[in-house]
């Protein structure tokens, strides 16, 4: 439905957009693994993991279409 919409010379740029979101989360997760306990005290740095989450969800919105699809399906 989106697709047509979307031009095939972005293609090789979403796909580095993707690689990047993959590090983002592999790197949110490691953070999740290694500092649950600092997590759990620390106000500052849930704020902190938590602006990374939203960089990540606005990055992954950046793609044609899918804000519009996300919208749909919440």
């Amino acid at each position: 439905m989106f697709a047509h919409e979307c031009t095939t010379g972005l293609v090789r740029k979403n796909i580095r957009t993707i690689r990047s979101i993959d590090v983002g989360i592999g790197g949110v997760a490691q953070v999740l693994s290694d500092s649950a306990d600092l997590l759990r005290s620390s106000e500052k740095e849930r704020l902190r993991l938590g602006e990374a989450l939203m960089r990540l969800l606005l990055k992954h919105d950046s793609f044609c279409g899918v804000r519009e699809y996300r919208r749909k399906v919440t």
